[in-house]
């Protein structure tokens, strides 16, 4: 997570905030590189993390920017008809945490707009 030392305090400022919980200071700083390049240089999410939930755009724009990077680039060979939620779980959650829940919700998403399997 490129935390500090407990001492740093690191643990309790990079705690997990905006819709997809962006945690760790690794994950504020690679999400405040790629906002700077292509938004606005003079957001500075690591000096401090509250802005990721003090706007709705930017919270979402978090959450999309660590399901992109974090989930979708690292799924060999990308997301395709074979991706499981197990996999797109582990990516997000590092584990296997409410996966049977996770299967029930997607397999219901999937019923309700007629995907094919």
């Amino acid at each position: 997570m490129g935390n500090g030392e407990k001492t740093s305090g690191d643990g309790y400022k990079f705690i997990g905030r905006g819709i997809f919980q962006l945690t760790g200071k690794n994950n504020y700083t690679a999400f405040k590189t790629w906002y700077n390049n292509k938004y606005d240089p003079d957001k500075d999410f690591v000096a401090n993390p509250s802005l990721i939930t003090s706007n709705d755009t930017i919270a979402v724009m978090s959450a999309l920017w660590f399901y992109k990077t974090e989930v979708m680039d690292r799924i060999s060979p990308g997301i395709d008809s074979l991706t499981t939620v197990k996999k797109i779980t582990y990516r997000v959650n590092r584990g296997e945490n409410g996966l049977p829940y996770r299967k029930e919700i997607f397999n219901k998403a999937k019923d309700s707009i007629t995907c094919i399997n």
